[in-house]
């Protein structure tokens, strides 16, 4: 199976053969397991583990968490991506409408406004655990 990922705005061809994975052009042998009673999963990539959150954002699209980073992608079959191209808007860039936060809070208040450009690293909201 052939599908393109679309992460961090670039998109990333990907092939699932059972336990061959072929991801940019590189081979890999991949097993991908759930971890029982957790949103966990483990990756063994050629042999080497490593552990990460997987959450469904529902409509093909994931938010990992490897390593305390967090990331979200979408996952295209051939078909959906074969008319996202015809429509242009294969390559936009991954914006969720749902701002989740890793643990409750109270928002006590939000220092820039609607449409406002702010600079990596700028303070956005002030929240009290």
């Amino acid at each position: 199976m052939r599908y393109a990922v679309l992460v961090g705005g670039q998109v990333i061809e990907v092939e699932v053969d059972r336990d061959q994975v072929t991801v940019g052009g590189e081979s890999y042998t991949a097993t991908l397991g759930l971890i029982p009673g957790t949103p966990l999963r483990q990756l063994l990539l050629n042999g080497r583990p490593s552990t990460f959150l997987v959450e469904s954002l529902g409509r093909g699209r994931w938010a990992l968490a490897p390593g305390g980073e967090r990331w979200e992608a979408e996952v295209m079959d051939e078909r959906t991506r074969h008319i996202r191209t015809l429509t242009g808007s294969v390559d936009r860039q991954l914006v969720s409408p749902v701002l989740k936060a890793p643990m409750p809070g109270l928002v006590l208040r939000v220092q820039v406004a609607p449409g406002q450009q702010v600079a990596a690293g700028a303070g956005l909201v002030v929240l009290e655990a």
